[in-house]
């Protein structure tokens, strides 16, 4: 795909024409976004967050409408 996207100047996308760079750096940062949620989810999936583990700050938590 990033040699098809190299050889053309400008693509109109989402309705707005972009330079190839600009389309590239989107791209990358959303595969880098998508990245890091998948990691995360198998961090979670690995290790769930305990019933407990954040309760202790609930004494701290300050909501303002209290």
């Amino acid at each position: 795909m990033l040699k098809l996207l190299k050889k053309i100047p400008e693509l109109e996308y989402e309705g707005i024409m972009m330079n190839r760079e600009k389309l590239l750096e989107e791209t990358r940062q959303a595969v880098y976004e998508e990245e890091q949620e998948h990691q995360h989810r198998q961090g979670y999936e690995r290790k769930p967050v305990a019933a407990d583990e954040f309760s202790v700050w609930e004494a701290e938590q300050v909501w303002g409408d209290e």
